[in-house]
């Protein structure tokens, strides 16, 4: 039942799982209000539910445990406030700081790793840009968006589709396969 939502409905059931509210789900991707209630009215016709809380329910991941998925989004946000703190230097030493916060996304790598009690061999890495050469290196399986420079792609054991053909989405889906068959 799940396979007929999009990964933006599951990015949606996603936000509202970790109490972000519809509407401001819609705000944070600049769409409308009206947007989220069709969102919702259209997930609950595609599971067969009544309320966006049962499809919520449905769409919980069981393989996942609670320490693995608060370690993951710990890691996810530390990346973005680092990414976001690159973007936004101004001056060469503003630079060369956030440089070497992101740098640390390999040490964030080991140390989730070590918090989940699993090998680096284990661990899955998505990435496009020089920065996640690193993590590439240590990780198990690395996957490059489509739109990753070649030197990315080359180095990554798989690579997917861009960023705006849902690349990050058949990375997780590569990566739950790739759990299956081990």
């Amino acid at each position: 039942m799940l396979d007929a939502l999009s990964p933006s409905d599951l990015d949606f059931l996603d936000a509202l799982r970790h109490g972000e509210s519809a509407n401001d789900y819609a705000r944070r991707i600049s769409y409308s209000v009206g947007w989220a209630k069709k969102k919702s009215r259209a997930i609950r016709d595609k599971l067969g539910v009544a309320s966006i809380r049962e499809a919520v329910e449905m769409s919980t991941p069981e393989t996942i445990s609670r320490q693995e998925f608060d370690a993951l989004k710990e890691l996810q946000e530390r990346t973005a406030d680092a990414l976001d703190d690159l973007r936004k230097a101004a001056t060469p030493a503003e630079k060369q700081e956030a440089r070497e916060q992101v740098q640390t996304r390999e040490l964030d790598e080991k140390e989730m790793a070590k918090r989940l009690g699993i090998s680096t061999d284990a661990v899955a890495t998505i990435g496009d840009m020089q920065n996640d050469l690193a993590m590439f290196r240590k990780s198990g399986l690395s996957i490059a968006m489509g739109n990753a420079t070649d030197d990315v792609k080359k180095a990554a054991t798989h690579v997917t589709a861009s960023n705006e053909d849902d690349g990050f989405a058949r990375a997780v889906d590569m990566i739950l396969s790739d759990n299956e068959t081990r």
